[in-house]
Protein backbone atom coordinates (compact mmCIF):
# COMPACT_ATOMS: atom_id res chain seq x y z
CA UNK A 1 0.00 0.00 0.00
CA UNK A 2 1.51 3.33 -1.04
CA UNK A 3 1.77 6.39 1.17
CA UNK A 4 -1.00 8.21 -0.69
CA UNK A 5 -3.49 5.35 -0.41
CA UNK A 6 -2.54 4.81 3.24
CA UNK A 7 -3.21 8.50 3.83
CA UNK A 8 -6.66 8.18 2.31
CA UNK A 9 -7.35 5.10 4.40
CA UNK A 10 -6.30 6.51 7.77
CA UNK A 11 -5.43 10.13 7.25
CA UNK A 12 -6.86 13.54 7.49
CA UNK A 13 -6.62 16.43 5.05
CA UNK A 14 -3.68 18.83 5.10
CA UNK A 15 -5.05 22.17 6.27
CA UNK A 16 -3.59 25.67 6.31
CA UNK A 17 -5.00 25.98 9.85
CA UNK A 18 -2.67 23.18 11.02
CA UNK A 19 -0.23 24.47 13.66
CA UNK A 20 2.63 23.16 11.50
CA UNK A 21 1.49 24.44 8.08
CA UNK A 22 3.84 27.08 6.63
CA UNK A 23 0.89 29.23 5.44
CA UNK A 24 -0.63 29.42 8.94
CA UNK A 25 0.12 32.94 10.27
CA UNK A 26 -0.46 31.75 13.85
CA UNK A 27 2.10 28.94 13.55
CA UNK A 28 4.37 28.76 16.59
CA UNK A 29 6.27 25.57 15.71
CA UNK A 30 8.69 24.79 12.91
CA UNK A 31 6.93 24.53 9.53
CA UNK A 32 5.93 21.12 8.22
CA UNK A 33 8.74 19.67 6.14
CA UNK A 34 6.29 17.61 4.09
CA UNK A 35 4.65 20.80 2.78
CA UNK A 36 7.96 22.63 2.33
CA UNK A 37 9.36 19.70 0.32
CA UNK A 38 6.26 19.62 -1.90
CA UNK A 39 5.29 16.10 -0.84
CA UNK A 40 1.83 17.29 0.21
CA UNK A 41 -0.14 20.53 0.09
CA UNK A 42 -3.25 22.10 1.59
CA UNK A 43 -6.29 20.08 0.53
CA UNK A 44 -4.29 16.90 -0.06
CA UNK A 45 -3.73 14.23 2.59
CA UNK A 46 -1.74 15.06 5.71
CA UNK A 47 1.20 12.68 5.63
CA UNK A 48 2.32 13.31 9.20
CA UNK A 49 3.64 10.04 10.64
CA UNK A 50 1.63 10.47 13.86
CA UNK A 51 -1.54 9.84 11.84
CA UNK A 52 -0.20 6.44 10.80
CA UNK A 53 1.31 5.68 14.19
CA UNK A 54 -2.03 6.29 15.92
CA UNK A 55 -3.95 4.25 13.33
CA UNK A 56 -1.53 1.31 13.46
CA UNK A 57 -1.47 1.39 17.28
CA UNK A 58 -5.29 1.30 17.34
CA UNK A 59 -5.39 -1.62 14.89
CA UNK A 60 -2.72 -3.57 16.76
CA UNK A 61 -4.51 -2.97 20.08
CA UNK A 62 -7.78 -4.21 18.61
CA UNK A 63 -6.13 -7.33 17.18
CA UNK A 64 -3.95 -8.21 20.17
CA UNK A 65 -6.12 -7.22 23.14
CA UNK A 66 -9.58 -6.72 21.70
CA UNK A 67 -9.25 -3.08 22.83
CA UNK A 68 -11.57 -1.08 20.59
CA UNK A 69 -11.03 2.31 22.28
CA UNK A 70 -8.60 3.61 19.69
CA UNK A 71 -10.60 2.08 16.85
CA UNK A 72 -13.61 4.36 17.35
CA UNK A 73 -11.92 7.29 15.63
CA UNK A 74 -10.59 5.07 12.86
CA UNK A 75 -14.01 3.48 12.28
CA UNK A 76 -15.65 6.92 12.30
CA UNK A 77 -13.15 8.04 9.66
CA UNK A 78 -13.91 4.97 7.54
CA UNK A 79 -17.66 5.58 7.86
CA UNK A 80 -17.17 9.22 6.90
CA UNK A 81 -15.17 8.14 3.84
CA UNK A 82 -17.91 5.69 2.81
CA UNK A 83 -20.60 8.35 3.23
CA UNK A 84 -18.44 10.73 1.16
CA UNK A 85 -18.26 8.10 -1.61
CA UNK A 86 -22.04 7.75 -1.49
CA UNK A 87 -22.35 11.52 -1.80
CA UNK A 88 -19.99 11.61 -4.81
CA UNK A 89 -21.92 8.81 -6.52
CA UNK A 90 -25.24 10.58 -5.97
CA UNK A 91 -23.70 13.80 -7.26
CA UNK A 92 -22.49 12.01 -10.42
CA UNK A 93 -25.96 10.58 -10.99
CA UNK A 94 -27.46 14.02 -10.41
CA UNK A 95 -25.04 15.65 -12.88
CA UNK A 96 -25.31 13.07 -15.66
CA UNK A 97 -28.84 11.77 -15.02
CA UNK A 98 -30.21 8.25 -14.82
CA UNK A 99 -29.68 7.68 -18.55
CA UNK A 100 -26.42 8.51 -20.34
CA UNK A 101 -26.17 8.86 -24.09
CA UNK A 102 -23.28 7.89 -26.34
CA UNK A 103 -22.85 10.53 -29.06
CA UNK A 104 -22.65 9.71 -32.77
CA UNK A 105 -19.02 10.10 -33.87
CA UNK A 106 -17.91 11.07 -37.39
CA UNK A 107 -14.93 9.61 -39.29
CA UNK A 108 -12.57 12.12 -37.67
CA UNK A 109 -13.66 11.12 -34.15
CA UNK A 110 -15.71 14.25 -33.46
CA UNK A 111 -19.32 14.17 -32.19
CA UNK A 112 -21.97 14.91 -34.83
CA UNK A 113 -23.86 18.05 -33.75
CA UNK A 114 -27.57 18.62 -34.37
CA UNK A 115 -27.78 22.02 -36.12
CA UNK A 116 -31.18 22.81 -34.55
CA UNK A 117 -30.22 22.23 -30.91
CA UNK A 118 -26.44 22.54 -30.99
CA UNK A 119 -26.19 19.29 -29.02
CA UNK A 120 -24.64 16.03 -30.21
CA UNK A 121 -26.82 13.33 -31.75
CA UNK A 122 -27.12 10.32 -29.46
CA UNK A 123 -26.60 6.87 -30.94
CA UNK A 124 -27.19 4.81 -27.82
CA UNK A 125 -28.82 5.39 -24.45
CA UNK A 126 -27.70 3.40 -21.42
CA UNK A 127 -28.34 3.44 -17.71
CA UNK A 128 -25.83 5.52 -15.78
CA UNK A 129 -22.99 3.09 -14.90
CA UNK A 130 -22.66 4.61 -11.41
CA UNK A 131 -26.12 3.38 -10.33
CA UNK A 132 -25.19 -0.29 -9.73
CA UNK A 133 -22.13 0.79 -7.73
CA UNK A 134 -24.27 3.12 -5.61
CA UNK A 135 -26.77 0.32 -4.94
CA UNK A 136 -24.01 -2.17 -4.06
CA UNK A 137 -22.21 0.25 -1.71
CA UNK A 138 -25.47 1.26 -0.02
CA UNK A 139 -26.39 -2.40 0.52
CA UNK A 140 -22.93 -3.30 1.81
CA UNK A 141 -23.06 -0.44 4.32
CA UNK A 142 -26.57 -1.46 5.39
CA UNK A 143 -27.93 2.05 4.88
CA UNK A 144 -31.46 2.50 3.60
CA UNK A 145 -33.07 5.73 2.46
CA UNK A 146 -35.74 5.35 5.14
CA UNK A 147 -33.07 5.06 7.86
CA UNK A 148 -31.31 8.18 6.64
CA UNK A 149 -34.54 10.17 6.75
CA UNK A 150 -35.75 8.66 10.01
CA UNK A 151 -36.92 11.13 12.64
CA UNK A 152 -37.27 10.32 16.33
CA UNK A 153 -41.06 10.18 15.87
CA UNK A 154 -40.86 7.75 12.94
CA UNK A 155 -38.35 5.59 14.84
CA UNK A 156 -40.76 5.40 17.81
CA UNK A 157 -43.63 4.54 15.46
CA UNK A 158 -41.55 1.76 13.87
CA UNK A 159 -40.61 0.44 17.32
CA UNK A 160 -44.28 0.43 18.39
CA UNK A 161 -45.32 -1.32 15.16
CA UNK A 162 -42.60 -3.92 15.69
CA UNK A 163 -43.74 -4.55 19.27
CA UNK A 164 -47.36 -4.82 18.11
CA UNK A 165 -46.32 -7.24 15.37
CA UNK A 166 -44.36 -9.33 17.91
CA UNK A 167 -47.38 -9.48 20.24
CA UNK A 168 -49.70 -10.48 17.40
CA UNK A 169 -47.23 -13.14 16.23
CA UNK A 170 -47.05 -14.60 19.77
CA UNK A 171 -50.85 -14.67 20.00
CA UNK A 172 -51.18 -16.39 16.61
CA UNK A 173 -48.44 -18.85 17.58
CA UNK A 174 -50.27 -19.77 20.79
CA UNK A 175 -53.55 -20.30 18.90
CA UNK A 176 -51.81 -22.48 16.29
CA UNK A 177 -50.08 -24.52 18.98
CA UNK A 178 -53.37 -25.21 20.76
CA UNK A 179 -55.00 -26.15 17.46
CA UNK A 180 -52.21 -28.62 16.69
CA UNK A 181 -52.57 -30.17 20.14
CA UNK A 182 -56.27 -30.78 19.42
CA UNK A 183 -57.52 -28.52 22.17
CA UNK A 184 -59.96 -25.75 21.66
CA UNK A 185 -59.14 -22.54 23.47
CA UNK A 186 -60.68 -22.50 26.95
CA UNK A 187 -63.68 -20.30 27.33
CA UNK A 188 -64.41 -18.53 30.56
CA UNK A 189 -67.33 -19.96 32.52
CA UNK A 190 -70.53 -17.97 32.27
CA UNK A 191 -71.78 -17.01 35.66
CA UNK A 192 -75.47 -17.45 36.44
CA UNK A 193 -76.11 -19.49 33.34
Amino acid sequence: MGAASLAHAFGKPCLTTCPLHPDNPERTEAPCGLVLDGITRAGASCLDRTVYANAITAIMGAIADGDMDGMNGLLATELAAAVQQLHQMREAISNFGMICGAPVIDKKGRPVIDPDTGKPYMSDLKANPVIPHLIRLTESLGISFAEVLATPQSRQRARTEEETGDGLAKLMGAIMQRAQNGRAPRRPAIEGG
